[in-house]
């Protein structure tokens, strides 16, 4: 088992993921509450805690990851009356959005995705248990939690339940019947415009939000797992109620707790529908490749905020552009290069030393950001190495090690597509490098207009012109060209040394994040 930290919110530490002889890891996340497409702040969590499963796969780490997907919720109740339609209904549409958008990032998806309404029986079971050993009681049709008679409650948050009171009152439970201001519900009696309802020994009625993913948790991955994950903003009071239910209730529940950081404004103020700050999932992209929001993402520490901005977009696609074009360029090197014996075939390749930095920056609390740094001096060892006429197995490990981190983070169509060149094509080239040779740049920018026209890039490089699919160019390239001289059209030059700090805007915050007041 691979040596690996992550920061603990329940002991403000960083702490080892793996328990003592553990051979998997199983982990919780909580998933969205489905009554509109998810925005780019949701679909955060999702892609950072999708990306360190894939990682640890990658290291050879068997994973068991849950997140669940809660489909029934005063929320859903009433997006369905201003839709007029059902909540059933609106639950099932909106389910349906949430597995097409996600499923665009190109990440994959969790082993099992429960939902409320599918756990129902679990639910109940486990609001009885609590019923029994004196921890919730009914009233008024309605079941609470009688927080005062779980001592740890507040831990997980650091909070005392003076300060959860004072400073918390937009997120308690609405209710007369309650012993005290912090009892949330576990389960609700049927309400007037409520249109599902299920049978239960307190009458008809619905789950309440945090015993929905205690049970599901249960359901998923046994009364005891690994890391419970979520968004920072689920700390309190829902991360507080789900340990505080769970572990009343005679379950040991998650050992760790990982919370990421928020999506902020340009401004740093919190993104909020309510607002109108905040974009869809669906809709950034619809605007931009997947690979670009991954980048975007992968390029802060993934329980810091990060700041949604342009900048931080076109960051992003500056590095996607040089990795694309990185690889692009050590591939026309490997192929014009003569080889022999070993190294001539990519099986021989062995990405082990490339991978280090980048397993040392994921291995300490998934420090995504450092891993990008990394990634970035492997990019310029290759280009220096094919400007150096490497030996070609050093070109074919250092490619191997992109190629890797391009599939572990679900970006893998940033490797450049092969460019299928049609006999009329290569005829084209031939004359127009024969053009060129000549100086007759009135002929060559005609050829390259037919190039053009054919559905080709033409590139001049050292070895002559280069085509690539118009579709695989980089933003802006393509335009016409006056005077076809190569001293006006340059080779793209993905081998300058970055700055890494230039090349992706990231901050690995090692320290404590900011608490979150509900």
């Amino acid at each position: 088992m691979i040596q690996m930290q992550v920061y603990d919110t329940g002991t403000r530490k960083k702490q080892p993921l793996f328990a003592d002889g553990a051979t998997e890891l199983s982990i919780y996340v909580c998933g969205p509450t489905v009554y509109d497409h998810i925005h780019v702040g949701n679909a955060r969590t999702f892609a950072m805690f999708q990306a360190l499963v894939n990682y640890l796969r990658f290291s050879g780490v068997a994973v068991k990851y849950a997140s669940n997907i809660t489909d029934v919720n005063d929320k859903i109740y009433a997006a369905a009356a201003t839709r007029g339609m059902s909540s059933s209904e609106l639950a099932k549409q909106a389910t349906e959005w949430y597995v097409e958008d996600t499923t665009r990032l190109g990440l994959g998806r969790p082993d099992m995705e429960p939902t409320a309404t599918g756990s129902m029986a679990e639910i109940i079971a486990l609001v009885e248990q609590l019923v029994e050993r004196g921890l919730a009681y009914e009233a008024g049709g309605d079941v609470y939690f009688r927080v005062n008679e779980y001592r740890e409650y507040g831990k997980l948050a650091n909070r005392t339940l003076d300060d959860m009171v004072a400073g918390s009152r937009d997120d308690l439970d609405p209710g007369e019947h309650k012993q005290h201001p912090l009892d949330f519900t576990l389960w609700k009696g049927a309400k007037p415009g409520e249109d599902t309802s299920w049978d239960s020994p307190w009458g008809k009625g619905r789950p309440g939000w945090h015993i929905e993913c205690s049970a599901m948790a249960e359901q998923t991955l046994g009364a005891e797992f690994d890391v419970h994950g979520g968004g920072i903003d689920l700390l309190f009071p829902h991360h507080e109620n789900e340990l505080a239910q769970s572990r009343g209730g005679g379950r040991p529940f998650a050992r760790l707790w990982m919370h990421a950081g928020m999506l902020e404004a340009g401004d740093g103020s919190k993104m909020s529908k309510s607002v109108g700050n905040i974009e869809k999932l669906c809709d950034a992209l619809d605007r931009m490749p997947a690979w670009q929001l991954v980048l975007f993402y992968l390029s802060g520490s993934y329980r810091s905020p990060l700041s949604w901005s342009e900048q931080g977009l076109h960051d992003a696609q500056v590095l996607g552009t040089r990795i694309t074009e990185t690889l692009r360029r050590s591939q026309r090197y490997l192929a014009t290069v003569q080889t022999k014996g070993v190294g001539e075939d990519d099986s021989f390749a062995d990405s082990t030393r490339e991978w280090e930095g980048i397993h040392e920056a994921l291995r300490d609390d998934f420090n995504t950001a450092e891993a990008l740094k990394e990634l970035n001096g492997v990019l310029y060892d290759l280009n220096t190495d094919v400007d150096e006429h490497a030996n070609t197995q050093l070109v074919r490990n250092k490619r191997k090690a992109i190629l890797e981190f391009l599939q572990v983070f679900g970006i893998g169509a940033l490797e450049p597509a092969e460019v299928d060149v049609t006999a009329e094509a290569q005829a084209l080239i031939t004359a127009r490098d024969t053009a060129r040779a000549k100086k007759d740049f009135d002929e060559s920018d005609r050829i390259r207009a037919e190039l053009e026209a054919l559905g080709y890039v033409v590139r001049d490089t050292a070895g002559g012109t280069e085509v690539i699919n118009s579709e695989d160019a980089p933003e802006g390239e393509g335009a016409a060209v006056v005077g076809d001289d190569p001293d006006v059209v340059p080779d793209p030059d993905p081998d300058a040394e970055p700055d890494p700090e230039d090349v992706i805007s990231a901050e690995a915050a090692d320290g404590e994040p900011a608490q979150v007041d509900g």
